[in-house]
């Protein structure tokens, strides 16, 4: 069924100055597939306009809605998503700013299952900095001798790996086909040393960190990790990569460094394919932030837009068990800023929390497209967010710079933010 809106009957619309008019009303149209909102999720979607809502509705699975009426050359969606798992509450808000209207296919397209838990121990391990274990779609490591990881395919494949505490190189077990909660029980005998290696030269550094995933056709059904290293303070200059060779065709690699002058500053490089030989000049964008404090006036000035091709503003709140959080992606420009729309009066309800005035700006990036088949914004709207594909699947080897907030990076090893998740 299709649902059309008319900006006449909706709502009043205040139309802003910063956006170009058109002559033709344009429509935009969004067609909802079978698996888009997971079950227990709820979801609507927001057409603004320089923080001025044109319209809003929740949205259902296998529905089709179309908004008639539009004026301006250009609108931001965003698509807001709620889900409990008692007693937490989360909202998560992904809006792109200053997108063309269109007809945009929501699909999941690489969907996540759970079928139980995989246990695993090795009863007789020592001298390890930890035991890891890795499926298709999860993983988990401790400093035990035993863990559970999740099974997300049924029936799934399970890397177990150990780092020797004398950082010799990594130990592995590769299981195949392994029924969903089945035990794994091992010994130190049954793993081989991996067989390649790489060595990386550092730049000095605050924090470094490296992830790698090995798969063998397509990495967002199924990867899996071997590697997650961390060194602190330029302790260490060079970084020694074991990977099992014959294994796998394909890896995920990805670089993550803090700037040893000033720790809000990040860079990271990620490369989907073969692992790369040798690590890229490192360095960081110039991104200076104005007005923080204000969600609605928050500005970045790029120094060399031209070299990036999207920029994101990232904004957090939580409360006790409650979480919000919000991503805005616009085009690379010399300055950017944007205002927010307010949220839906069925999502306000939910929590005390989910009021825009509520957040706080935590970080702004830039990425740069380095090989793939987007090569701008645009290119990243039209080939990846309007058929729902992942970003990995048109723009496979790419680099990201981070600006955090002042004062809201705790530690030099804060996590990549939501809107790298979000990248897949």
């Amino acid at each position: 069924m299709k649902k059309i809106f008319s900006a006449m009957l909706i709502l009043v619309i205040f139309f802003s100055c910063k956006k170009d008019t058109v002559s033709t009303d344009q429509i935009f149209r969004f067609n909802i597939s079978n698996n888009y909102v997971p079950q227990g999720y709820q979801y609507w979607i927001v057409i603004s306009d320089n923080g001025n809502i044109l319209y809003n509705t929740q949205i259902q699975n296998g529905q089709s809605y179309q908004f008639n009426g539009i004026k301006t050359a250009v609108v931001d969606v965003n698509i807001f998503i709620y889900f409990e798992s008692l007693p937490a509450q989360n909202l998560y808000v992904q809006t792109y700013a200053g997108v063309k209207p269109d007809t945009w296919t929501l699909n999941t397209p690489y969907p996540s299952y759970y079928y139980g838990e995989i246990a695993v121990s090795v009863n007789d391990l020592v001298s390890a900095n930890y035991l890891a274990a890795s499926t298709s779609q999860s993983f988990t490591s401790n400093l035990s001798t035993s863990l559970t990881v999740s099974a997300n395919a049924n029936p799934e494949n399970v890397l177990v790996t150990y780092q020797p505490n004398d950082n010799s190189p990594l130990r592995y077990k590769y299981i195949q086909n392994v029924a969903p909660t089945q035990s794994i029980n091992l010994s130190m005998a049954d793993f081989q040393t991996t067989n390649g290696l790489l060595t990386y030269n550092l730049p000095v550094y605050n924090y470094f960190n490296c992830m790698v995933y090995g798969y063998n056709a397509n990495p967002n059904v199924a990867k899996y990790r071997f590697c997650n290293t961390s060194y602190y303070y330029s302790s260490n200059s060079t970084f020694n990569l074991y990977y099992p060779t014959g294994l796998f065709q394909n890896y995920f690699t990805s670089f993550y460094f803090a700037d040893n002058n000033d720790i809000t500053r990040a860079a990271g490089y990620d490369y989907y394919g073969a692992m790369p030989t040798n690590l890229p000049t490192i360095s960081y964008a110039d991104i200076n932030l104005s007005n923080e404090n204000n969600i609605d006036n928050v500005t970045a000035q790029i120094s060399n837009p031209e070299n990036y091709q999207d920029f994101t503003f990232d904004y957090y709140a939580s409360q006790d068990t409650i979480t919000f959080e919000w991503n805005v992606v616009s085009k690379s420009s010399a300055t950017i800023s944007n205002v927010l729309p307010e949220l839906p009066l069925q999502v306000k309800q939910k929590s005390s929390l989910y009021d825009k005035s509520n957040l706080n700006f935590t970080s702004a990036s830039l990425f740069k497209y380095i090989t793939g088949q987007a090569t701008s914004y645009d290119d990243f709207i039209t080939m990846c967010i309007k058929p729902s594909k992942y970003f990995n699947d048109v723009v496979p080897v790419y680099s990201y710079y981070y600006q955090f907030a002042f004062g809201k990076k705790k530690s030099v090893e804060m996590k990549r933010p939501q809107s790298f998740i979000n990248r897949k």
